[in-house]
């Protein structure tokens, strides 16, 4: 069975959207990892991160949009920013707050994919192997 890579995420509104592009574009210069940009490399606030098996694509998705009706536009703030940890370098990662709002929806995400989830993502799986 085809599995595929998946990352539930929050996107910023344009306006947000298009100074994290241009502070991208700054980094560009220095040898980024990849620079910001609509429809290639969106800002985004990670809630999940799994592999999902292409046959449970329809059902978590109508699962999703329901989630995304019920809630509200969500209040994010950064608490700090480094540069490139972990990952790579070349790149501006923000650490937000986790609020009780952001709790709440992370677990509702996580109780919708959990039961169906086809294991880990292979760059997660790689990254574990390195610590």
């Amino acid at each position: 069975m085809n599995s595929i890579p998946c990352d539930v995420v929050l996107l910023p509104n344009k306006v947000l959207a298009q100074k994290a592009i241009s502070a991208s574009r700054l980094l560009a210069a220095n040898d980024s990892l990849f620079t910001l940009e609509i429809g290639k490399f969106y800002p985004h606030l990670s809630l999940y991160m799994f592999q999902l098996n292409e046959i449970d694509i329809p059902e978590v998705g109508a699962s999703l949009h329901y989630i995304a009706k019920t809630i509200g536009v969500m209040q994010g703030k950064a608490i700090s920013y480094s540069l490139g940890q972990g990952f790579g370098v070349g790149y501006i990662d923000p650490e937000y707050e986790v609020t009780e709002e952001l709790r709440s929806l992370q677990n509702k995400v996580i109780e919708v994919i959990n039961p169906v989830r086809a294991g880990m993502r292979e760059s997660d799986i790689a990254k574990m192997q390195m610590v």
